[in-house]
């Protein structure tokens, strides 16, 4: 028979044998599949390198075998010689037939430089830098190469080409004269042969690479990743990578992380004669994927044969150890045998142990039998064991067989009794459990008999407690706290035999008892007294509270011996002995228990009773306090959910939120009832969510569950009456019962009105801070808290500088104190307070604002905020001066051209006789003195009225296209004579000046002018400079220059360096009369006249001024539109005879004296002159002589009919008359804004006889009709 030991260390042996062949039998069977994955992969790199490195031969021939025709080379000779490409249609012929045949994209023929000669595709071909390169590198080398692959133009495409350089001539010297250029889209004929893979697989392919600056590119598209070709670039420092590693120079198999970050095996070949390298890879995964298999069927293999081995061992160990506890369990009988012998004599056991002899007489009780008892050994020692030990049944109170007979018939060890009581000597019934056992001697013969038994009190106690812990708890569940107490003092009562019983609680302040409960006994027999949930303070109870003060039971087994007792209550019978528990939780009295009149004294084990008891009733009570509590809670919580405005729930987290639970104010917020939302009886909640809210409603409470956190959103719902609401939802994410998933509780409510008052509020804020007022709000002592974004644009202040500060940061110092003092006492007292403020910006600029002020009042009528709405007129005050000074200039204007008709014809009544009379007297007379001063009086006269007329843009003007800069230069002569010797003039002409339009008599006046006033303000010696220029006028520009318009102009500088001017004198400097000069030193119409011929030419003036620095003026002309027809200034026909010829002229004016001083001086100068006082009067005579009247001179305003109107009636009688105007002034009828129009011949009062003379001469040149429409 096998040893138990022998046979453990057999299954050792044989287990370690198996696993030593199993190991050496997969280290084998994985380095030959690892050596035969690296044999595929291997292969299939090689096999690709060489298709690769054959393929790149074949298209270097191609190259080669270009190079080597001569007639090809011949073709491109005479092509570069003569530029013909017809020439080359045998070449262009041959180069399409090599592109279809070898699968080129296109071929280009190029200069050795790179320049693209001609290509086979004539469009969007262009070369790439990498062609250029490999283009030196060919004619460098003398051989046919490759570029580099790169991508093309469009960044998506890989393309590389061949280039083969074309020589002239033979031997080393002969000259490069082309190179062809064939360019291959590798993505149709090289990368498929990369890509393909000879057996199917999941993460297997091939990758081209090669070094690309430090590190490694990927030159194909990858099959993991897309549009990688030629992008995707890994650094040396990922020296896990294959490609990494390629570059790095190793080569063969290799193990690594490819460009995912997943594990691979890889061969690396690098493409001979090319910066090439192959890398087939396939992913460590896929690759050992069949090994994995075969591992899980070995170690199968292995598991099942060492199960066998491991069954095999326990058969053969059971056997074995069957055979071995047999052999143990006689030994053991025979040792126990003698063992309870002697133990049944051993006085020291725990339990009770009687011995008698055969005849059932007793021969030994152990201490524990005495007592249980009552007999000692020696009053027992012989007597009758039924006499000694007297047991009944429990149940029929009847005794029982004889132990001694029943062990002695049985021969063994037998129980001999359930539910026993011993009858003690004194009577006490006490419950025990017995055996007994045959004393047999040496030869088997039983010669007495040993009882064993053990008292069972504390076990029956312990079943009564947890009988009666039940039974309180079942009675708990249909009785009121009063009948539940009332039970438990019974019960207790009956347990310790004392018919005094009371339970009660102890306030939270650890000072009074609430007088609950007393037991049926003592109400009925003891105690009549009033009081049950009356209040009662420890400090006036008597000694049955000692418990309380103590904190700990007490027992008084003689009452009446107390020294410190205070009586009883009436009615309350006498107490003779009391035993009181506290109840303790947390380290405070919940509650008292007490019992009383015990006939006997109560014991330590009472108290143990009592308090257990006590304790068991506190947790039952107090579990009733906590469910009523509960009850309590769930009532109020479902009023309070009754009652709230939204809706209270319960759902679950599923793609509907099906609801479990939902308030009553379900209706008020959806529309449906309860129980049609419910279990998603009618409608799931996730429907009635608006369908653009569904996705973010999703979100907030994934993230919060993601989170762990509530979750707040505000979203929309459609109502059952397809209203639709705005809602507010605050919820969290809790665990269902049972920790079956995930649940939503929250509270979902009514937002409409909110969030419509906010979007208004959202509308105010967006008005308050997009409008161009400034508005300010303070706190009632006037510290900012609030500016919107139009006062920072406009004070320059941040807002973050102001808040927190008082607006005084503002002061101009314009406004005193007294107007501060007044404007707060205003808004102090509630009142709105409306006025103009000057203030100053952050950079120091004043500003004019009016500004309203209102106090906010609140609902008890204290000020709290105050709110300032302002807006900035500065601009607007300056317009208003501008729009003021244009109106007086307009007034003085229209005054001056209403004045300038009737002075003007006296002036002309005055020039005209002041000139004949001068005629007919000799410088010698005296009166020849005097009628020059009143010639030359009455020219001043009319000088004064021609500035004024200019000024009021009345001037009649005829403008010519005109060159500024010649003539201006035209005029220096004149101005320097003008200036004098000590004022050095600077003329500074712009080169390409643009032509503008004006009359030239205006540029002189302009001019003229300028230069005077400028004279004048140089005390002594000064410089004076005139300049043009070219200048386009921005929209930004005319913005920040009140006044300009945008567009092309002339600019025409003079400045000096005289005392200059201040800023009062640079505000009136264009009224007419204003001057900064002496008395009699000007009219103060210079600058007034120059204001007026710039505006009435549609430019504008821009003056600069420092007093002590100097002026200067920079005068704006438009440039002239392109096309624009006027008369040029050297096509002017210039009138050198002056005297007529006899012709015949109708002079019409309305005015006599003037009508016989133009008569008489076209008589002086040889003409007939036929004089009419009306338009009427000139159209008789007109009809009478027909053929006589050369020339019509007629006054422009007249009564009957305008000047104009008669020319065009005069006209139509004799077509061939010419036609000459005068006027004191222009108006619209032959002039607009005082510009003649075209061929008009005008002639301006006052006049002298000259100037009649020179316009009378120019009408009758212009032949007939010019500047009258017909």
């Amino acid at each position: 028979m096998i040893k138990p030991g022998t046979s453990g260390f057999l299954f050792i042996l044989l287990a370690v044998l198996l696993v030593s062949v199993t190991y050496w039998y997969y280290q084998a069977q994985e380095k030959s599949y690892e050596q035969q994955v690296e044999n595929v992969l291997m292969a299939i790199a090689t096999t690709k390198s060489d298709q690769i490195a054959e393929w790149r031969r074949e298209r270097l021939v191609n190259g080669v075998l270009l190079m080597g025709r001569d007639s090809l080379v011949a073709d491109v000779e005479h092509y570069l010689h003569d530029g013909n490409l017809e020439s080359m249609e045998d070449t262009l012929r041959r180069f399409r037939e090599i592109q279809k045949i070898e699968g080129f994209d296109h071929i280009v023929l190029t200069a050795p430089d790179g320049r693209l000669l001609f290509a086979t595709e004539q469009e969007g071909v262009d070369l790439h830098e990498t062609d250029v390169a490999a283009i030196v590198e060919a004619v460098r080398t003398r051989s046919s190469v490759f570029s580099d692959l790169h991508l093309a133009d469009d960044g998506i495409s890989p393309v590389m080409s061949v280039v083969a350089p074309l020589f002239t001539g033979a031997g080393t010297k002969n000259q490069a004269v082309a190179a062809v250029v064939m360019d291959i889209d590798v993505q149709r004929v090289l990368f498929p042969l990369i890509a393909s893979w000879p057996v199917p697989s999941e993460t297997a392919e091939t990758l081209l690479i090669r070094r690309e600056g430090d590190g490694a590119l990927f030159l194909n598209e990858l099959r993991h990743q897309k549009n990688t070709a030629l992008k995707l670039h890994f650094s040396t420092e990922r020296k896990d990578i294959p490609a990494v590693m390629a570059i790095l120079g190793k080569t063969g198999i290799v193990r690594g992380q490819d460009y995912r970050g997943v594990a691979v095996v890889a061969a690396l070949v690098p493409i001979v004669n090319s910066p090439w390298v192959m890398i087939a890879k396939i992913d460590e995964k896929e690759a050992f994927a069949e090994w994995r298999i075969r591992v899980i069927f070995m170690i199968g293999f292995v598991l099942i044969v060492f199960g066998l081995l491991f069954v095999i061992f326990l058969v053969i160990t059971q056997r074995t150890r069957k055979e071995h506890f047999r052999q143990l369990y006689l030994a053991e009988n025979e040792l126990r045998a003698g063992a309870e012998k002697q133990a049944v004599t051993l006085k020291s056991i725990g339990d009770a142990v009687i011995a008698t002899d055969a005849n059932g007489r007793v021969e030994l009780l152990n201490p524990v039998a005495e007592r249980l008892t009552g007999w000692s050994q020696q009053e027992a020692f012989g007597k009758p064991l039924r006499e000694i030990f007297v047991i009944i049944s429990e149940k029929t109170r009847e005794p029982v067989d004889d132990p001694v007979t029943k062990v002695l018939t049985n021969g063994g060890i037998v129980g001999l009794a359930n539910h026993t009581l011993l009858i003690s000597r004194d009577g006490k019934k006490i419950p025990i459990a017995d055996s007994g056992a045959p004393i047999v001697g040496e030869n088997g013969v039983p010669t007495g008999v040993v009882l064993v038994f053990r008292d069972q009190s504390e076990e029956r106690l312990t079943e009564r407690l947890m009988d009666i812990r039940l039974s309180l708890i079942e009675y708990a569940t249909g009785h009121d706290l009063d009948q539940l107490l009332t039970r438990t003092l019974d019960l207790i009562g009956e347990l310790v035999d004392s018919p005094i019983g009371f339970y009660h609680f102890m306030g939270d302040d650890q000072k009074t008892l609430i007088l609950q409960q007393w037991s049926t006994r003592t109400l009925r027999e003891f105690c009549h007294a009033s009081g049950k949930g009356a209040h009662y303070s420890v400090d006036l109870a008597g000694v049955w509270v000692d418990c309380v003060r103590e904190r700990k039971p007490v027992v008084h087994n003689d009452y009446e011996a107390l020294p410190h007792k205070r009586g009883l209550p009436e009615g309350h019978a006498p107490v003779m002995r009391e035993l009181v528990v506290p109840v303790m939780r947390d380290g405070k009295i919940v509650a008292i228990m007490g019992v009383g009149n015990k006939a006997d004294l109560y014991t330590e084990k009472d108290i143990d009773i009592v308090s257990y008891v006590a304790d068991v009733t506190w947790e039952i009570v107090h579990q009733r306090r906590v469910e009523q509590e509960l009850i309590e809670s769930e009532r109020r919580l479902f009023t309070l959910l009754g009652n709230l405005p939204g809706m209270a729930y319960h759902c679950r987290n599923d793609a509907h939120w099906t609801m479990e639970f939902v308030s009553k104010g379900c209706r008020g917020l959806t529309g449906y009832a309860a129980e049609e939302l419910v279990d998603n009886a009618v409608v799931s909640y996730n429907e009635i969510i608006h369908p653009e809210d569904r996705g973010l409603v999703r979100d907030g409470v994934v993230t919060a569950l993601q989170e762990d956190r509530p979750f707040v959103l505000v979203y929309r719902i459609k109502t059952k009456e397809n209203e639709l609401k705005w809602v507010w939802e605050q919820g969290r994410v809790v665990d269902n019962e049972g920790g079956k998933g995930k649940a939503l509780e929250g509270l979902i409510l009514d937002i409409t009105k909110r969030k419509t008052a906010e979007n208004e509020l959202q509308r105010l804020l967006l008005a308050v801070e997009q409008t161009a007022e400034t508005i300010v709000i303070t706190n009632a002592g006037g510290i900012v808290q609030y500016v919107n974004p139009a006062f920072e644009k406009i004070t320059g202040y941040s807002r973050e500088e102001i808040l927190g500060k008082a607006p005084r940061i503002l002061k101009s110092g314009k406004q005193d104190q007294d107007f501060y003092k007044e404007m707060w006492q205003t808004i102090s007292s509630g009142q709105t307070w409306s006025g103009r403020l000057v203030n100053r910006k952050k950079d120091g600029t004043l500003f004019t604002e009016d500004a309203t002020i209102s106090p906010i009042i609140d609902t008890k009528g204290q000020v709290t905020n105050y709110v300032a709405v302002k807006r900035d007129i500065t601009e607007e005050l300056h317009l208003s001066q501008q729009m003021q000074q244009a109106q007086k200039m307009e007034a003085v204007g229209r005054l001056a051209g209403g004045v300038a008709h009737d002075f003007n014809n006296m002036l002309a009544v005055i020039i005209g006789f002041a000139g004949m009379a001068l005629s007919r007297v000799q410088p010698a007379d005296p009166l020849h003195e005097e009628l020059t001063e009143i010639l030359t009086a009455a020219n001043r006269s009319a000088d004064i009225t021609k500035q004024l007329l200019a000024f009021a843009r009345q001037q009649t003007i005829a403008p010519i296209i005109l060159d500024c800069n010649k003539a201006i230069g035209d005029m220096l002569k004149m101005l320097g004579r003008l200036l004098g010797e000590d004022i050095d003039m600077v003329w500074l002409p712009g080169e390409g000046l643009w032509p503008i339009k004006l009359d030239p008599v205006q540029l002189d006046q302009i001019l003229a002018n300028l230069c005077i006033n400028a004279r004048d303000a140089i005390a002594e010696v000064g410089k004076i400079t005139i300049e043009t220029g070219n200048v386009v006028l921005t929209e930004e520009y005319c913005a920040d220059h009140p006044g300009a318009v945008s567009g092309e102009y002339v600019r025409l500088v003079v400045s000096d360096n005289g005392q200059g001017m201040d800023r009062e004198q640079l505000a009136k400097i264009f009224e007419p009369f204003y001057t900064t000069k002496g008395i009699g030193k000007g009219t103060g119409l210079g600058l007034a006249t120059l204001f007026g011929i710039v505006k009435q030419n549609n430019g504008f003036v821009n003056v600069y001024s420092e007093p002590g620095v100097g002026t200067t003026f920079r005068i704006y002309l438009p440039r002239l539109d392109a096309g624009e027809e006027v008369i040029r200034e050297d096509l002017v026909e210039q009138v050198t005879e002056w005297r007529g010829h006899g012709e015949r002229v109708l002079v019409v004016e309305d005015e006599p004296v003037i009508l016989v001083v133009a008569r008489r001086m076209l008589e002086e100068l040889g003409y007939r002159v036929v004089t009419a006082k009306t338009p009427f009067e000139a159209l008789e005579i007109a009809a009478r002589h027909k053929e006589e009247v050369d020339l019509l001179i007629t006054d422009v305003v007249m009564p009957e009919m305008n000047g104009r109107e008669l020319a065009r009636r005069m006209q139509e009688l004799i077509p061939s008359l010419c036609c000459m105007y005068m006027s004191g002034y222009t108006a619209n009828v032959i002039a607009r804004h005082g510009v003649l129009e075209r061929g008009v011949v005008f002639l301006a009062k006052p006049f002298a006889k000259d100037e009649l003379a020179r316009k009378v001469r120019e009408a009758l040149r212009q032949g007939t009709k010019k500047g009258i429409n017909q």
